[in-house]
């Protein structure tokens, strides 16, 4: 009997224990405090050292790629499509007085992107200094990265992650891989000719697709030469948006001399309350763009209003009744599929 009673009460401790930690929210991860103890710092240790060793090994394997080493075009061929059809994109930028945002709150927005926007990709924007730290950005991309593998042989697919921020080694980007990271952004005006080549090609190893950034020919010159098969038009210049659509269209007709094959795509500032539309409209009308990346399109990834703001630029931009479209501030638009109006949508913040 009292051996039955010690086993009965080895079983009762760690049960009582466990029943007194404090119930997790739906969708969101137990306290810290809730979660720790030796196995569970065991496990953080060891998924720690495995990260490490896993960057420690794409550094390598990265290092020693010969120069010709097989070049992807997943994202190519989803930006650039064969039937000529115009690809929209979004920007993540966490906005830094909000809470981080739980896996089932990206789950829902991940999810939202691929099946009812199908955007080419999604940038998560880290680069400017007053913003959220890498850190943070990591943590944001990691989930969304956790929510896209969900869709891995399905269709469609995996909508591509791309870090935004200022990658200047190799370093870097074999920490982006490790994380999810299927791209990252290379600004060709900050890079030497020869190190946008030597990161190009690192990438290329590493099966992922950069996207450089450029705002002058010679810029897309360099990142042709590179083996960069993604180009994104973006300026760094604080001024206003209508003026740096103005800058991207007199870029056209160079872009059209360099090379027929790189997928282009503008860079159209979101949330301007309707603005953006039209602009959108006039880039993709020009020969040699193949999409639009709308930048601060998403700041926080539980505002419900993400649903409505991405799904109706998709569905205006990309319906055959887009031409038609007046957007009209005070009153609305025609609320194509649904979505409601642009009234509202817009704020002092946004920037490209």
């Amino acid at each position: 009997m009292r051996t039955l009673l010690g086993a009965l009460a080895l079983v009762v401790v760690p049960a009582a224990a466990f029943l007194a930690a404090p119930p997790a929210a739906p969708g969101r991860m137990l306290p810290s405090a809730s979660r720790q103890g030796p196995r569970f710092a065991l496990r953080q240790t060891g998924a720690c050292a495995l990260r490490a060793q896993s960057v420690e090994s794409l550094i390598e394997k990265a290092s020693k790629a010969s120069p010709n080493v097989k070049v992807p075009t997943a994202m190519y061929k989803g930006l650039k499509k064969s039937s000529g059809a115009k690809t929209i994109s979004y920007e993540f930028k966490r906005r830094v007085d909000i809470e981080v945002n739980t896996q089932f709150e990206f789950d829902e927005l991940g999810y939202h992107l691929r099946t009812a926007c199908k955007i080419g990709m999604l940038v998560v924007d880290s680069m400017d200094p007053a913003g959220i730290s890498d850190e943070e950005a990591q943590e944001d991309i990691k989930k969304l990265a956790k929510e896209q593998a969900t869709a891995k042989g399905k269709f469609p697919g995996p909508v591509p992650i791309v870090w935004r921020k200022n990658f200047q080694s190799i370093e870097q980007i074999a920490q982006a891989k490790s994380i999810g990271c299927y791209s990252i952004t290379l600004v060709a005006e900050n890079l030497a000719p020869e190190t946008l080549a030597s990161l190009v090609n690192a990438c290329h190893a590493l099966g992922m697709e950069p996207l450089v950034e450029v705002n002058d020919k010679e810029q897309v010159e360099a990142a042709v030469q590179a083996g960069a098969k993604c180009v994104n038009v973006r300026f760094s210049s604080g001024a206003v948006a209508s003026f740096l659509v103005y800058a991207t269209k007199s870029l056209a007709g160079d872009l059209r001399k360099v090379s027929k094959d790189i997928a282009v795509i503008g860079t159209i500032q979101a949330r301007q309350g309707g603005a953006e539309i039209e602009q959108a409209q006039q880039v993709l009308a020009l020969e040699g763009f193949h999409g639009v990346l709308f930048s601060g399109a998403i700041l926080d990834a539980r505002d419900k209003e993400n649903v409505g703001y991405t799904g109706y630029l998709v569905q205006v931009l990309t319906s055959k009744r887009s031409k038609n479209v007046v957007v009209n501030e005070k009153k609305g638009s025609t609320g194509i599929g649904g979505y409601g109006t642009a009234q509202g949508w817009g704020n002092e913040g946004t920037h490209v």
